[in-house]
């Protein structure tokens, strides 16, 4: 049987600068926010996941087994894309960070395999949603981000009070969630840190109301 490996190569190439264009439209996005797999890693992942999906197809023809399943090398790239995406996630603090990233990436990955299997219009049309999702959906959180404020209190009492009672005093409003707390002695007084998130205007009410108790020392925020 003669194979002609060059049959397709130009439709492969094209293939090819195309989820590297793809690839590229959305690693700048992380490129500009200074994330941790940018445009060169998202590139690489989309050209990388197009690549194997071709070789996945021309695979059963170099072979000369037509049965063979072409869809074995593309399901080891979404299973292996899982290894990168896990090393992109990191804990900073009491939060989780990295997760859109990692998701991006695995998000690319499914962009280029779309490219692989000629699915061009679908790839081009989840390319521009998750743009939109990573740039006009990130301005609406950070609007949400000032509708939710967190803001650390640290509260010094005259007695000592414990920590219960000023949550429900100051803090018992529902839209305030509690996030963290933090108990020391100083000077043989208790201070407390209180770690919330919930609207600036609820925020206020509370230190309105703390400023206005005698038996708080300290007011720290």
């Amino acid at each position: 049987m003669n194979i002609d490996f060059h049959e397709g190569l130009e439709e492969e190439i094209m293939q090819l600068l195309l989820s590297a264009f793809l690839g590229g439209l959305i690693g700048l996005e992380r490129e500009w926010k200074g994330k941790e797999a940018g445009l060169r890693t998202i590139m690489i992942v989309t050209v990388a996941a197009t690549l194997f999906t071709i070789v996945s197809y021309k695979m059963p023809v170099i072979l000369e087994h037509p049965m063979s399943d072409i869809t074995r090398i593309a399901s080891y790239v979404v299973a292996g894309i899982g290894f990168l995406g896990a090393g992109l996630i990191f804990k900073a603090g009491n939060n989780v960070q990295g997760l859109t990233t990692a998701t991006t990436v695995w998000a690319v990955t499914a962009i280029g395999i779309a490219v692989g299997s000629r699915l061009y219009v679908l790839s081009m049309i989840t390319t521009a949603l998750i743009l939109f999702i990573l740039i006009l959906v990130d301005y609406f959180e950070k609007y949400m981000e000032v509708k939710k404020l967190v803001r650390t209190y640290q509260i010094r009492m005259l007695n000592n009070d414990s920590y219960h009672r000023i949550l429900a005093h100051y803090f018992s409003d529902t839209a305030l969630k509690l996030i963290a707390i933090q108990a020391y002695v100083k000077e043989g007084r208790n201070e407390y840190h209180f770690t919330l998130r919930g609207p600036e205007k609820i925020h206020q009410e509370a230190i309105d109301k703390i400023l206005m108790d005698e038996n708080i020392v300290d007011l720290k925020y």
